[in-house]
C-alpha cells in the first residue's frame, strides 16, 4: 500500500471512530424521553349541567359498553362506546336528576328533585316517569335483581322513603323514624341508607315497613354507602370521613382516607379488594386492600366530583360539576 493510500485509510477511520464516539455520547447524554403517564383523560359531555351519577350497564352482556350519565335539568347522557362519545337522551323532564341504578342490563331507574322516580326498560334510551311529589327530593334509588327480584328503595330530604316491589309501578312511603336528609340507599341481606348527620338507618326487605337506627359513631354527613357483600360496607362524607363494617352495618369503626375533602362517592370494583372514592376539589382515593390503607390523589380536575364507577381495577369514570366527564384506563394512578 502507497504512503498516500495508508494515510487516506488512517484518515478515513479516524472519523468513522470518532462519529461512533460521538454517536454513543450523545444517546447516553440525550436520552429518549418517554411519553408522559397519562392517568386521567377528560371526555366530552357536550354540556354545562351538573352532572350527577354515573353507571355503566352489565358486564357480562352485550350492553358491557353501555353507559348512562344523569345530571341537573334533566340530563341524561348514554354511551355505547365506552365514553369515547355521549349522547344526550330526552328525558321528558327538567328536574334535576340525582339518583341512578340499573339492577340489570335493561331495567333502570333514576331519581331527583320534586321527588321524581323513572324507569327504562330498554337499557336507558327510553324514560317514563312513575312517580312526582314536588314536597321533596329524592337523592338516591336502589333495586335488586336476584334474591327479591324488583325490590326498589328510594331515599331523600327529610327522611323520605319510599319502597316498590316487583318492578311495579307502584311506590308506597315508609317510615324512617327520622328526619335527616338521606342521601344514599343500597340493598343487601336488609335494606340500608345513610345522610346527614351520621345517620344510618336500616329496614327488613320482607316485612318492615318502618325503618331502624344503627350507630355510625359520626356526627358528620354521610353521602354514600357500599356494600361488596352481604356483610361488608364502606360509608363516606363530609371532611373525608371513610366508615367501615363487617357485620352488616351493625358497628361501624373509621379508616384513614389521607383527605380532608369531602367525598361523595363510594364504589368497589367488581374484585371487591380495589375501592375508590371521589368528592371536593377533584379529589381521589383509592384502595387495594379492602381499605387498610387509602391512597388520595389529585385528577385533571378541580372540580367538584359527584359520582365514581369502574368496570374493572384499571377502567373507571368520575363525574361532576358543570359537565365534567374524566377517565382512567391506570386505576388512577
Amino acid at each position: 500500500m502507497s504512503w498516500a493510500k495508508h494515510t487516506y485509510f488512517i484518515l478515513i477511520s479516524s472519523i468513522t471512530f470518532m462519529i461512533l464516539i460521538t454517536g454513543c455520547k450523545n444517546d447516553s447524554t440525550n436520552p429518549v424521553i418517554p411519553p408522559p403517564h397519562v392517568i386521567w383523560t377528560t371526555q366530552s359531555s357536550g354540556t354545562s349541567q351538573n352532572l350527577k351519577a354515573i353507571q355503566f350497564l352489565d358486564s357480562s352482556t352485550a350492553l358491557m359498553n353501555v353507559g348512562i350519565i344523569v345530571g341537573n335539568n334533566g340530563t341524561i347522557l348514554r354511551t355505547t362506546d365506552k365514553g369515547n362519545s355521549w349522547l344526550q337522551i330526552q328525558s321528558g323532564t327538567n328536574e334535576n336528576l340525582y339518583g341512578l341504578h340499573f339492577p340489570n342490563s335493561l331495567t333502570g331507574y333514576i331519581c331527583g328533585s320534586s321527588g321524581i322516580i323513572m324507569k327504562s326498560s330498554n337499557a336507558g334510551l327510553n324514560w317514563e316517569i312513575q312517580h312526582l311529589d314536588s314536597s321533596y327530593i329524592l337523592f338516591s334509588v336502589y333495586s335488586l335483581n336476584n334474591i327479591y327480584p324488583g325490590a326498589s328503595y328510594a331515599v331523600g330530604s327529610g327522611g323520605v322513603i319510599l319502597k316498590s316491589t316487583s318492578f311495579s309501578n307502584n311506590w308506597a312511603r315508609q317510615n324512617s323514624n327520622d328526619t335527616n336528609d338521606l342521601y344514599s340507599v343500597k340493598i343487601i341481606l336488609n335494606a340500608i341508607a345513610a345522610g346527614a348527620n351520621g345517620t344510618i338507618i336500616y329496614s327488613n326487605i320482607d316485612y318492615d315497613t318502618s325503618w331502624h337506627p344503627l350507630n355510625s359513631g359520626m356526627l358528620n354527613n354521610l353521602n354514600s354507602i357500599y356494600f361488596v357483600n352481604d356483610y361488608v360496607g364502606y360509608c363516606t362524607g363530609q371532611n373525608g370521613i371513610v366508615l367501615h363494617t363487617s357485620n352488616q352495618g351493625l358497628t361501624w369503626l373509621p379508616q384513614q382516607s389521607n383527605t380532608t375533602n369531602w367525598l361523595n362517592s363510594i364504589k368497589f370494583g367488581i374484585d371487591t379488594v380495589c375501592g375508590f372514592s371521589v368528592g371536593e376539589n377533584g379529589i381521589f382515593i383509592k384502595t387495594t386492600n379492602n381499605g387498610t390503607n387509602w391512597i388520595s390523589s389529585q385528577t385533571i380536575t378541580s372540580e367538584f366530583l359527584r359520582d365514581v364507577y369502574f368496570l374493572d381495577e384499571k377502567t373507571g369514570w368520575a363525574v361532576g360539576e358543570n359537565g365534567t366527564i374524566i377517565h382512567t384506563t391506570t386505576g388512577g394512578e
